[in-house]
Parts: structure tokens; C-alpha cells; sequence
């Protein structure tokens, strides 16, 4: 390949550029993709704030969901007693970012194209975190219930 053509194939895929077709998944974990993409799209959205904004409420909404993203990684691999808290502190998270974008919003900092394409995965991220936290896998079962069942067995 000559030099010039390489180049040229490195522009065309460029983070600017839209991802081809097919192309891979940024993590196995659906959560974990979700939240991979929303990630780009406001790094990239964050860069066009004003200095002020990106120094302020653009770092803190790239440090929660940065935040938010390790609390889900971890959640897939926490023990099952302390699976419903790792959940819950990765909804509060979310929920806080979700706050934050919307302040954004307001602010005039996030434009609304780039909130319009945000919105579609926030609804996928809340339904499957939702989702996850009412699971029985996340909802470990009492000791106390196995004992009291013990109970009322016949003896012969």
C-alpha cells in the first residue's frame, strides 16, 4: 500500500467518520456496549463546549459515566451478595448523569441534535439496568426462608 493511500485510510476511518456497518461490539456485555457509546458521543460533544462547561459540568459528566461504566464491569463479576448494591450504586450513577446531560441541555452546551441521539441509548441503558437490579440473580433469596421450609418436612 502506498503512503498516500493509507492516509487516505486512516481519514476515512477516523473517529469523526460514522462507524462502518458491521462493525464490532465495543464489549459483550450489552450494558457495557450501551454505555460505550453514549461515552463517545459526549466525548465528542464535550469537546465543542464552551471552556467554561467542559472544565465543569463536561469533566463531572465524563467522570460518572466513567464511574458508571466500571460499577456495571464490576457488578458482572461481584459476588452475589454484593451484586444488589454494586446495581443500585451504578443506577445512582446513572441517574446522575442523566441529570447532568439535562443541565447541559438547559445550559445550551449540549446541542439537541447530539441529546436526540443520546436519548434512544439512556432508554436502552435504564431498561436493561432496571432489568438487571430486578433479576433473582441480583436478588439473593433469605437464609431465613430455607430454614423455616425445613420445618414442615415429615420425618419418617
Amino acid at each position: 500500500m502506498t503512503q498516500p493511500s493509507l492516509i487516505d485510510q486512516l481519514r476515512e476511518t477516523s473517529i469523526e467518520a460514522p462507524p462502518p456497518h458491521g462493525v464490532e461490539r465495543l464489549c459483550a456485555i450489552p450494558i457495557i456496549h450501551e454505555l460505550g457509546i453514549v461515552y463517545l458521543i459526549l466525548h465528542h460533544a464535550i469537546r465543542d463546549f464552551e471552556k467554561l462547561e467542559r472544565f465543569t459540568i463536561g469533566v463531572m459528566m465524563e467522570k460518572v459515566l466513567l464511574e458508571c461504566i466500571e460499577t456495571c464491569f464490576a457488578a458482572t463479576t461481584a459476588p452475589i451478595a454484593e451484586k444488589r448494591s454494586t446495581l443500585t450504586r451504578a443506577s445512582a450513577l446513572f441517574d446522575t448523569l442523566k441529570l447532568y446531560i439535562r443541565f447541559s441541555v438547559r445550559l445550551h452546551c449540549l446541542q439537541e441534535p447530539t441529546y436526540l441521539k443520546l436519548i434512544p441509548h439512556l432508554g436502552d441503558i435504564g431498561k436493561m439496568l432496571g432489568g438487571w437490579i430486578r433479576s433473582p440473580a441480583a436478588n439473593p433469596t433469605p437464609s431465613s426462608k430455607s430454614e423455616s421450609n425445613s420445618k414442615f418436612q415429615v420425618q419418617i
